[in-house]
């Protein structure tokens, strides 16, 4: 599109919209280099994955009332957490709250820093529904992460990749 807006005297594209979080990585491999390539910002969204890198949704508590896993949950079997993709999140999710303990940090504040890490990102939108949930966003503005542990994150899901739907999800819409 880029390079067809120059051919055709059409103003370029400044920015990206584009699914991004710790288990939707795929756009790692083209469309962030991509976009760095050719100066296009890229704008995120979905840090928190649904919520599930919150870690409100458990094996043995389920999906909560009130949360988008059951406001969405009669939308096929996406939020079935007996699939084997979610029962993946779920072991993976174990680790990640090791990794966040062990910080000192809440799951969603390494969540939203991580989405913000990649040079490639220009901003990450948050998407609160409820003013708890803005405060909490608010609160891991100033996190950042080591190097340490953006590679412990590395070894939880690799680069490029993704786990579940979140993996299909990016490369359904492009």
């Amino acid at each position: 599109a880029r390079h067809i807006s120059d051919a055709r005297g059409h103003v370029r594209i400044r920015s990206e919209q584009v699914l991004y979080n710790l288990f939707a990585r795929s756009i790692e491999s083209d469309v962030l280099p991509a976009c760095q390539r050719l100066g296009i910002g890229v704008m995120t969204y979905g840090p928190l994955n649904s919520g599930w890198l919150t870690g409100k949704y458990t094996r043995d508590d389920g999906i909560p009332d009130g949360s988008r896993g059951d406001r969405m949950g009669d939308r096929g079997d996406r939020w079935d957490l007996e699939r084997s993709e979610n029962q993946r999140k779920f072991d993976l999710l174990d680790r990640f709250r090791e990794l966040c303990d062990a910080a000192g940090l809440p799951m969603s504040h390494v969540a939203h820093a991580w989405a913000a890490e990649h040079p490639a990102v220009s901003s990450v939108i948050i998407g609160p529904r409820t003013p708890e949930q803005l405060d909490d966003a608010l609160a891991s503005a100033n996190v950042h992460l080591d190097a340490d542990m953006l590679d412990a994150l590395d070894g939880l899901v690799a680069p490029g990749t993704g786990v579940g739907f979140a993996a299909q999800d990016n490369e359904a819409t492009l």
